[in-house]
């Protein structure tokens, strides 16, 4: 099975307001609005196609883990089998919500854990 689901809305179309015009697994299969639905808060990324459509492609395989590194004094992103990505997120109590912040800012939204050191965890 294919693991990216692309969802894609027309030039024409708003995709905050409007679902996507097609939905497709990465292997050229359809998928539907339900599988978009429980999709897209997935790891993924937007992306402007030649033709000035919008795709949001969807990685539900990809989990990455967040983490504070007291050495660096600040908070990385650990994608699977990738290299860790600094959140410039230096406070080593930052909330939930500090952290989620940062991991908007990246190209690629992360669904992640948030490791800490006091061994709670949680997934975003």
């Amino acid at each position: 099975m294919c693991t990216t689901l692309i969802a894609k809305w027309s030039f024409e179309q708003d995709p905050v307001l409007e679902n996507p015009s097609s939905v497709f697994w990465g292997d050229g299969r359809t998928a539907t609005l339900r599988d978009y639905e429980h999709h897209r808060s997935d790891t993924r990324e937007l992306v402007e196609t030649p033709d000035g459509a919008l795709e949001l492609r969807m990685y539900p395989g990809i989990v990455a883990y967040v983490c504070y590194d007291g050495y660096q004094r600040l908070w990385f992103v650990v994608p699977p089998d990738g290299e860790p990505l600094s959140l410039d997120l230096s406070e080593p109590d930052a909330t939930d919500a500090e952290i989620t912040s940062a991991l908007a800012d990246l190209p690629i939204l992360y669904r992640a854990v948030i490791h800490r050191s006091s061994g709670r965890t949680k997934a975003k």
